[in-house]
């Protein structure tokens, strides 16, 4: 197991002091444990890099599940798995952690540990009134650009992606199966990138992997486009695209407003008119400064007014220009990034093709893993009966190695006693010479032989 580089880039999001302290432990009880101290609001698990805290197991997914610091509550989310994840024995979705926990993520055990810093509080604020810590306070909405549809986001994390039980589903072939996830941090919301491939995820026009939202900002996945809307206590702040798009018009007018009261009551007949809804051009921005000169020299003014006239059509007549060069310079800007984006386009496919080959490669090394695991198990469980089979035999050439040395010792026992016989044999048949060649000593005839039973004197 080894831990993932954090992903670089956008901007940073920091954990309150008072945020919990959480330690987390894989793999207890084996030889692999391992413990990290985490410090940062997303934690993700899975098989390989980009995740934080990376497993080695065959039931884990590539992206498994997050662990997330709110800055007041320690959240747990599977992100639909096939193999789930368990907490205390129990297959969960989205559930609040507490200190001593057991998760369960494929055979991998993991101890959570949490604690409240001294500078903390286990007081929420909420007075008397229960708070899940799975919950927003107040739904936070998300609305898909140009198209009539809508999310209505409740649980405090939910997947984005291209997954068929992602909470926030975007069907688009350039989004990733698990792209992000959307939490809630501290009294807000929040979006994290799963370390995807192409654009990932851009917040207001800039890459950002992990970043706050605020009413009216503009999520892009890839080509997709999502705005985000709030209601209730959840206070996103209300810096909207459309307040944004619709300043610059404002401001216009009430310059433009400004320069007619400066020219006193007898110019109201010559009121200059607004500045078109949406400008599409140099000429249409223009045209209503043109309209304010015309409508200034038709108007009957003193020496002085006219000097102020003069002045006034200077200006605006420098300020036309000046747009006229912003409006050239923001063609070739838009040329150019055209052209950026036709090669990122043609990076983005070389790097998909090389990521769907690294996942490739991947599960098959993690299948050859798996494999050699396996093998390496199967030979110590062989080593181990060929270690009994050669106690066996040894106690089996003890035993004939002592019968050897029985049948020596009996073979010359053996040896002995026919040494005995024959030297027993030699001595009867020189006997047997002599009874033969006997004579009697009284009467000097020869001694009759035979069979013991038929000797005579």
């Amino acid at each position: 197991m080894s831990e993932a580089m954090p992903l670089t880039g956008g901007t940073a999001l920091e954990l309150p002091a008072s945020a919990p302290l959480i330690r987390i432990t894989a793999g207890v009880g084996s030889a692999g444990q391992k413990t990290w101290n985490i410090r940062r609001p997303v934690t993700l698990i899975g098989t390989c890099r980009p995740a934080h805290i990376v497993l080695h197991d065959k039931d884990v997914s590539k992206a498994h599940c997050v662990v997330v610091n709110t800055g007041t509550d320690v959240l747990l989310k599977d992100l639909h798995t096939s193999h789930g994840t368990h907490c205390n024995k129990e297959r969960v979705d989205l559930v609040s952690l507490k200190d001593g926990d057991v998760v369960t993520v494929g055979s991998t055990r993991i101890q959570v540990a949490i604690r409240v810093p001294e500078n903390g509080s286990d007081d929420s604020g909420c007075g008397m009134e229960y708070v899940d810590p799975c919950k927003y306070p107040q739904p936070v909405i998300l609305s898909l650009d140009h198209v009539d549809q809508q999310w209505k986001v409740e649980d405090a994390v939910v997947l984005i992606g291209r997954h068929a039980d992602a909470e926030i589903r975007v069907d688009h072939q350039d989004v990733s199966t698990r792209h992000a996830i959307l939490f809630k941090f501290v009294n807000g919301a929040a979006v994290f990138d799963m370390g995807t491939q192409g654009n990932g995820v851009v917040v207001n026009g800039q890459r950002c992997p992990i970043s706050t939202l605020q009413k009216g900002d503009r999520i892009a996945i890839d080509p997709v486009a999502i705005s985000v809307e709030s209601e209730g206590s959840v206070d996103l702040g209300d810096t909207g695209g459309e307040g944004r798009s619709g300043s610059a018009k404002d401001n216009l007018s009430a310059n433009v407003d400004d320069v007619s009261s400066a020219l006193g009551e007898e110019s109201a007949q010559g009121t200059p008119q607004q500045v078109e809804e949406t400008p599409a051009g140099p000429s249409q921005v223009t045209s209503p400064l043109i309209a304010v000169s015309d409508s200034l020299q038709a108007m009957d003014l003193g020496g002085d007014s006219n000097a102020t006239l003069s002045k006034i059509e200077s200006e605006l007549g420098s300020l036309q220009k000046n747009i006229s060069e912003s409006w050239d310079r923001l063609n070739s800007r838009e040329s150019q990034l055209l052209a950026d984006a036709t090669r990122l386009d043609k990076q983005e496919k070389s790097l998909s093709e090389r990521e769907a080959e690294l996942e490739v490669k991947d599960a098959a090394l993690r299948g050859q893993l798996h494999d050699l695991t396996r093998f390496h198990e199967q030979i110590v469980e062989r080593e181990r009966e060929l270690a009994v089979q050669l106690a066996k035999i040894q106690e089996a050439q003890d035993q004939a190695a002592k019968t050897a040395a029985d049948l020596a010792q009996r073979e010359a026992e053996v040896s002995r006693r026919v040494d005995e016989l024959r030297n027993r044999e030699h001595v009867v048949a020189q006997r047997w010479t002599r009874l033969q060649t006997a004579k009697c000593t009284h009467c000097g005839k020869p001694v009759r032989t035979g069979t013991p039973g038929t000797w005579t004197k």
